[in-house]
């Protein structure tokens, strides 16, 4: 059996990827391939409860469950970017209860500072009040450390996987550059399947902008703040989902209504980080990258996987928003909505990713 693990890693299009794979599950069992719903949370497209709960998902009883939806068919294939976090054990104990005779692991290169950037934008909408120059310190000050910055942490060890493992990277960068869609190379190099099928019409997991992720942080600061020992992504998920008919914002978008408050009354108090994309840890990336995995490399054109103009970072200082009377009076009002609505017992129980 061949088994193909697209494992991510986070902020690389992977809930886009899901949404592809799900959606056209009909068109790839047509191919011989399965995109299983064993280990698929309610309301998702990704086997995120097989990546983030491995000790019940790898038990024999699950596995028979597994292999019952799988059938006689040869391939199968899995999504969840959290699977990128698996220990070698994990991915070997999967193999060998499968009887797996081949394992694709199916990584995407992203250019480490937007990664970086975008991975920062997300830990906020899950709930953390990290600010971006603190985020910033913790990842850039070893750079090579940091799994968010240098793929080659989670890399150098899939590569000590037994020789039924086969890493295929597919450059992110590349993909957008040429304008192709992130999933071609996923339906062509890895499924071979040379015409693939349709892809989502819309971009999944959007990135909130910089100005309504600062005012999510702060809303989510001032709503703890009042309300101790409730999980700040239960703010987030008032704040970002209100238009899926939650009764108290069904006519509003408070999304919308931070960006307007921003432009309103923080005009011109952001403030910028920039690297360098000449910077000795970005170049000898670059160049591991293509002396030590070229052979995984799918998709390329011959051109640099990243880009190499300066990245600039824009970010708003706290005190400077929080200076401003009006927009902490927007802040107040929107938290006090959320704690009127008693959203935080009515929420859903959400998985985070």
């Amino acid at each position: 059996m061949d088994v193909v693990l697209h494992i991510g890693p986070h902020k690389t299009g992977s809930t886009y990827i899901q949404h592809a794979l799900a959606g056209n599950r009909g068109a790839l069992e047509g191919e011989g391939v399965v995109y299983p719903t064993f280990g698929i949370p309610p309301k998702m497209h990704g086997h995120h409860s097989l990546a983030h709960e491995a000790d019940i998902y790898l038990a024999p009883e699950q596995i028979a469950k597994l292999k019952t939806e799988i059938g006689e068919r040869e391939r199968v294939a899995f999504s969840a970017e959290g699977l990128c976090n698996w220990s070698n054990q994990n991915f070997t104990a999967f193999a060998d209860l499968l009887g797996a005779s081949r394992v694709l692991l199916v990584y995407y290169l992203r250019d480490p500072f937007d990664q970086f950037y975008s991975y920062w934008k997300e830990r906020v909408k899950q709930g953390q009040l990290q600010s971006l120059p603190e985020w910033f310190m913790e990842n850039f000050g070893d750079p090579h450390r940091s799994f968010v910055l240098n793929p080659l942490v989670h890399l150098r060890r899939y590569r000590e996987l037994d020789e039924r493992f086969e890493l295929r990277l597919i450059p992110y960068e590349t993909l957008r550059t040429r304008g192709e869609d992130i999933v071609q190379p996923l339906w062509r190099e890895v499924l071979e399947i040379p015409n693939g099928f349709a892809t989502p019409d819309e971009r999944q997991n959007r990135s909130l902008s910089t100005e309504a992720t600062e005012f999510l942080r702060m809303l989510i600061d001032r709503y703890l703040a009042r309300n101790p020992g409730v999980a700040g992504r239960v703010v987030r998920h008032a704040f970002t989902r209100q238009t899926r008919s939650w009764w108290l914002f069904r006519k509003s978008n408070l999304v919308a209504e931070a960006e307007a408050a921003m432009e309103t009354y923080a005009a011109g108090l952001s403030r910028t980080l920039s690297v360098s994309r000449q910077c000795n840890f970005y170049r000898s990336l670059i160049d591991q990258l293509q002396k030590d995995f070229a052979g995984s490399l799918v998709g390329t054109d011959g051109s640099s996987l990243y880009d190499q103009d300066e990245s600039h970072l824009e970010y708003y200082d706290r005190a400077d928003l929080m200076s401003l009377a009006p927009l902490a009076e927007a802040i107040e009002g929107i938290a006090t909505r959320i704690e009127r609505s008693r959203f935080v017992e009515t929420a859903p129980a959400e998985q985070v990713v």
